[in-house]
């Protein structure tokens, strides 16, 4: 009977190891997730920010040219 019982406890090991494992899982796949819609939303910021640059620059010369 102690075999029963070392086979049992190992299966136990078996089964919470991998359910250790799969709750990782969904973990990193949710910081992934998080981390991939930041670094969309940081583009989108940046780019956002390069064309108001662009955009206050011409209006700027637009004027500079029209006072003239």
């Amino acid at each position: 009977m102690p075999w029963l019982t070392h086979f049992l406890a190992l299966i136990n090991a078996l089964v919470a190891d991998r359910s250790r494992l799969a709750l990782e899982n969904v973990a990193l796949r949710q910081q992934i997730t998080v981390l991939k819609r930041s670094a969309k939303r940081d583009k989108a910021l940046a780019e956002s920010e390069d064309s108001t640059k662009w955009n206050n620059a011409f209006i700027e010369r637009l004027n500079l040219t029209l006072r003239m």
